[in-house]
């Protein structure tokens, strides 16, 4: 066991419908991606968790179930965030489906710099859904 990254299974009775990993990241403000990261407080890095993988299966796809994985996703990570992390990123394919997938879902690109390669680098800031208030 190399404790990179946590699976989640989402399962019906005989197949699996979805899964999804995550994993610890950061987003650096001294990279390519520094004009899209906000820096009031100066950070040079922020907190982040990764999408590894996230797959629906091909008889469950267009029906909203991946939409509803990056929901529980982010209100995973939003509400009970237990370590603190500001962004969800993801190295999505470089393909039209699967960033307009993302994109669809509040994602952004951190830059055109990679638009020519396999994949591409998205983000999504917690601080959009993060309560303003804690419960007592």
């Amino acid at each position: 066991m190399q404790l990179l990254a946590v699976t989640y299974v989402l399962e019906s009775k005989d197949k699996t419908i979805a899964f999804y990993s995550v994993l610890n990241d950061k987003v650096q403000r001294t990279t390519k991606t520094s004009k899209n990261v906000p820096n009031k407080k100066r950070h040079y890095t922020y907190p982040a968790v990764k999408i590894g993988r996230l797959g629906v299966h091909k008889d469950y796809q267009r029906i909203g179930i991946g939409r509803m994985v990056l929901d529980h996703i982010k209100k995973a990570f939003a509400y009970d965030n237990k370590t603190g992390c500001r962004f969800i990123t993801v190295d999505a394919y470089n393909k039209p489906d699967v960033l307009s997938f993302y994109i669809k879902n509040e994602f952004m690109l951190f830059s055109e710099s990679d638009k020519k390669d396999m994949t591409r680098l998205l983000y999504y800031d917690l601080i959009d859904i993060v309560p303003t208030w804690v419960p007592a």
